[in-house]
């Protein structure tokens, strides 16, 4: 299972690239982050009660994220349980998540990606308040992970702003 985990963190070998192994491994998010936002399309397509389709997507989008920070907390732990260090830069599955919790929600793109991977990197490497904290103080795959997760949130609400300040002009 050590393997696999070193694998799996690794995203298939994109965290051994010796340059911004960080920024390769975002970009490995974006597809990512399109499947997410297709399988909530497709669950926001169907009607539910009195719920609308933008709230269908971003429940059925975020349940696929938890699921997929869930895996990936198993994942990275099993990881530096087998020799990875603690926020290895070999584990990039943690930028993978991120980008995907930034993304998941918008409609897929060029723009939007270009800005949410530019804001998730931009959180993810200056880490201010609350990711800063995580990554400095929680210990193990928490803090390797859910720093990621939180610089995807805020991604996104930056994002959201973004455009909606955007459509009222």
């Amino acid at each position: 299972m050590s393997k696999a985990s070193l694998l799996l963190a690794s995203v298939f070998g994109v965290g051994y690239i010796r340059n911004a192994p960080g920024t390769f491994g975002s970009l490995a998010g974006l597809p990512v982050a399109y499947g997410v936002h297709l399988l909530a399309a497709h669950a926001a397509a169907r009607p539910l009660a009195d719920l609308s389709p933008t709230l269908i997507h971003i429940i059925a989008g975020g349940g696929v994220c938890v699921l997929l920070t869930a895996l990936a907390l198993i994942i990275i732990g099993r990881a530096e349980q087998s020799g990875f260090d603690h926020d290895d830069q070999r584990i990039v599955l943690d930028e993978v998540v991120g980008q995907t919790v930034a993304l998941f929600a918008f409609p897929p793109n060029l723009l939007v990606y270009v800005l949410g991977f530019a804001l998730f990197r931009f959180f993810d490497i200056w880490k201010p308040g609350p990711i800063g904290y995580i990554d400095s103080q929680w210990p193990g795959a928490r803090g390797t992970l859910l720093d990621d997760v939180v610089a995807g949130i805020f991604s996104a609400f930056v994002l959201f702003l973004g455009f909606s300040l955007y459509s009222f002009a």
